[in-house]
């Protein structure tokens, strides 16, 4: 009998304590300040494109296209298309310097690789982050 009313009493504290801490989660969850604000505030013009994306304005376009040469922006309006690069003419060396060049890479992976075996790197994966 004692044992029956020791467990009914553990259970009960086990629900209380279960619900205070849900009650203070959720007084802590919507109090104002509470929750971090939203990385992007939409305006109301925004709402009118799909997925509510905002059309850049066209300092932001040009700010952008600094960096672009003139000659890039005159083929991107297609006033004048960029020059040929002229026709390389296949030849025996320069295919055993360019097969040599990507032996040597390939060599240079498979080292990083051994290194990153040996120092156990690998076991920590970027990609997780």
């Amino acid at each position: 009998m004692q044992t029956a009313h020791a467990i009914v009493s553990a259970v009960i504290a086990a629900l209380l304590i279960t619900g205070f801490i849900y009650g203070s989660w959720r007084r802590w969850m919507t109090r104002p300040g509470g929750l971090p604000a939203p990385r992007y505030q939409p305006r109301h013009h925004d709402s009118q494109h799909s997925g509510a994306e905002r059309i850049p304005s066209r300092d932001e376009l040009a700010s952008w296209r600094e960096d672009w040469t003139d000659t890039e922006l005159r083929a991107l309006r297609g006033d004048t298309p960029l020059p040929a690069l002229p026709p390389l003419e296949w030849t025996l060396a320069r295919w055993e310097r360019e097969q040599e060049s990507w032996l040597e890479a390939r060599r240079r992976e498979a080292h990083e690789q051994q290194l990153l075996l040996a120092a156990r790197v690998w076991a920590d994966p970027w990609w997780t982050r």
